[in-house]
């Protein structure tokens, strides 16, 4: 297939180095018309001079030799290619087709080259182009180039306008987000376009048929002086139109426990670090509270001063996918009560952030990366922020955002409250929790932290990697025809393992008839955010992506998540199937095994089959078994071991079982828990 597909997109192998010609490689460039008087793509072993006046060179060439991609145009012997960009102050000066340099080509002399010319022309290009006159087009004195200018306060970026960095050092970079420092500068230029009330509302996942189930689950709750839990939304305090919003866009129609809990602990002034399973409505756990919180403490609607957004409540998510759709809940959910919310995270263009930014933010949503850059460049200040929300911590730290967490929450007012939510939370996120929430921070854990959701079937297959595509190509077809209308509302997930299957697979399936798209870290900032906004609404039901769609992800209709290729940790492989069978829907998830390649994942998926009461093929048991490593994989670890519980020692712990329902108006549930206070000295070595 991967044959097939790159050979029909013509890929281009570059030249191998060469340590006797010095050759180096160069990247593809489009292909020109031999009628196009253009000297490039010449393959060729033989020296290629070539003038540059003033232009950028995209590569450093020892003595002049550079290997360009086949084109079509050939060469063998004895070429010379003369190319010449001018800069700003005149035209370029070419090169000879002999081959040889002939001297400086900025006086033309002989003896010295350029960069130790002593001669400073008028005109005729040069580096940097000069203004005309031989200046540093920075300051505009003679002496040096822009390069080497000695006046720092005359640097000024010119893709974004700012001082104090050139463009090679620009921070406002793709990925900044979500990505490691050093990849490429792109000049972001998506502005993405402003939901309406009901398109959110439509996306959005509803309370499903199964959400009688969350009333039988575990509470455990870790701290001193807990509030007690909320029977219905009323008792929170926010306005009647927000609840109208909960109950009639949104069609909510009874309080999960995650949110019964953690409600009043956030509306206390409570830090809190809460666990609870995917798909358990942790978002609008916070969301409430904020509401409340930003009603009861505003004094004025102005968050910006002097040019800076100095938001009242920060939430910070670990992708931008994540960030649009918490921006999004927040903006059905504020505009009743005439709050603002803002959202900076990479994608989107540079001066459509600041500008938004300008126009102030009680509630600012941002990723990691670019809430960084913009602290750093004096743009947002957390000094006035009362309230924190860390959504997926984990994840930030599993992407290495550790040091960037610590620096913005350093930078924050030290009496800010500060709540973590997560489906796991592992040591590494609670001794981040220790640093920066209060030593009395409460710690909730809500059901089968870290299992699946036993709202969704769970199904291993038997496939092998050499029939994968065709058992993928022949289910999309199968599930697209249970209905008269195909998907309909019904969307599929497939998720791959790296970035380059994501693209094959998705274009195989475009070209087999199914409307699918494809996402992952790689694909440039606009296409990303278009994807994934055409798959949230249905546009294109099938979507083909990584880990980067694993997590926090919370679609409307997601009725099958296949993996085509199998993750190699348990975590990843209980938020991938939990982006469906959310807050009580029913959903379904099919796993391709590969016997060959998944050997040692059997006994963790005989595991979680098991924790879930799911039953268990018997080919992947006998796999299991020849593994030797029975009961120690995804779901056969149970929840202990610090894991998913409180790490401090020493602090009361209540375990509550909930029996009976929440409700949402004047009577619709009684809340009736069963305590046990127990002491929390468990040996977490």
């Amino acid at each position: 297939l991967e044959k097939q597909i790159m050979a029909g997109r013509g890929a281009w192998k570059s030249a191998s180095p060469s340590s006797s010609n010095g050759l180096i490689p160069s990247p593809p460039v489009p292909h020109h018309p031999a009628s196009q008087p253009v000297a490039l793509g010449i393959e060729t072993n033989a020296a290629i001079n070539t003038g540059f006046n003033g232009g950028r060179a995209g590569a450093t060439v020892s003595n002049g030799a550079v290997a360009s991609p086949p084109t079509g145009l050939n060469s063998t012997t004895g070429f010379g290619a003369s190319i010449g960009f001018g800069g700003s102050g005149g035209g370029g000066g070419g090169g000879d087709s002999s081959g040889r340099r002939q001297g400086c080509f900025r006086c033309n002399e002989t003896g010295h080259i350029a960069r130790d010319c002593p001669n400073q022309p008028s005109g005729g290009g040069g580096r940097g182009g000069g203004g005309g006159d031989g200046a540093c087009y920075r300051c505009k004195e003679t002496g040096h180039i822009a390069r080497d200018c000695p006046n720092a306060s005359a640097e000024v970026c010119y893709k974004c306008n700012q001082p104090g960095h050139i463009a090679r050092d620009c921070p406002t970079r793709v990925g900044a987000d979500d990505a490691a420092a050093g990849d490429p500068i792109v000049r972001e230029t998506y502005i993405p376009t402003e939901l309406t009330v009901e398109a959110i509302a439509r996306m959005s996942v509803k309370t499903g048929v199964n959400a009688p189930i969350f009333d039988q689950i575990e509470v455990e709750l870790t701290g001193s002086n807990k509030p007690p839990p909320i029977k219905t939304l009323q008792e929170i305090g926010v306005p009647d139109s927000v609840l109208k919003v909960v109950t009639d866009s949104f069609k909510i129609n009874r309080l999960f426990p995650v949110q019964a809990y953690a409600i009043p602990i956030v509306a206390s002034g409570r830090d809190l670090l809460a666990c609870a399973q995917t798909g358990s409505g942790k978002t609008l756990a916070y969301l409430l509270p904020i509401i409340k919180m930003l009603l009861d403490t505003l004094s004025t609607d102005n968050t910006v001063f002097n040019g800076v957004c100095y938001p009242t409540s920060l939430i910070v998510v670990p992708t931008r996918e994540l960030a649009t759709q918490v921006y999004d809940q927040c903006t059905v959910y504020f505009k009743p009560v005439g709050l603002k919310v803002q959202r900076i995270h990479g994608s989107i263009q540079h001066a459509h952030l600041v500008k938004c930014l300008q126009s102030g933010a009680h509630t600012l949503v941002a990723t990691v990366g670019r809430l960084k850059d913009f602290i750093n460049r004096n743009l947002v200040s957390l000094a006035r922020t009362k309230l924190i929300v860390l959504d997926e911590a984990d994840r930030m730290l599993e992407q290495g955002f550790q040091e960037d967490v610590v620096a913005f929450m350093q930078s924050a007012d030290q009496r800010r409250q500060v709540i973590m939510f997560s489906a796991t939370y592992p040591h590494s996120v609670q001794t981040l929790a220790g640093s920066y929430l209060a030593q009395d921070y409460l710690f909730l854990s809500i059901g089968r932290v870290g299992k699946p959701s036993p709202d969704v079937t769970q199904e291993v297959r038997e496939v092998s990697q050499g029939d994968k595509v065709a058992t993928l190509l022949a289910l999309l077809a199968e599930f697209r025809d249970l209905e008269p209308n195909g998907f309909g509302e019904r969307k599929v997930l497939v998720f791959v393992e790296r970035k380059e299957t994501a693209n094959l697979i998705g274009m195989l399936l475009c070209d087999k008839g199914f409307e699918a798209t494809n996402n992952h870290g790689d694909r440039p900032p606009a296409e990303r955010q278009r994807a994934f906004s055409e798959f949230r609404s249905g546009t294109t039901p099938v979507m083909v992506t990584t880990n980067m769609m694993s997590r926090g992800i919370d679609i409307s209709g997601i009725s099958l998540v296949i993996n085509y290729d199998l993750p190699q940790d348990d975590s990843s492989y209980v938020h991938r199937i939990g982006r469906t069978g959310r807050c009580g829907n029913l959903g379904r998830s099919i796993s391709f095994f590969d016997p060959n390649a998944d050997g040692p994942l059997a006994h963790q998926l005989v595991g979680n089959l098991r924790s879930a009461q799911q039953p268990v093929p018997e080919w992947l048991e006998t796999i299991a078994e020849r593994e030797g490593c029975s009961g120690n994989g995804y779901g056969g670890r149970g929840r202990g071991r610090g894991e998913y519980r409180d790490i401090r020692r020493g602090i009361g712990r209540t375990v509550e079982i909930i029996d009976d329902s929440f409700g949402l108006g004047d009577g619709g549930g009684a809340f009736q828990p069963r305590p046990a206070d127990v002491p929390n000295e468990d040996d977490w070595s």
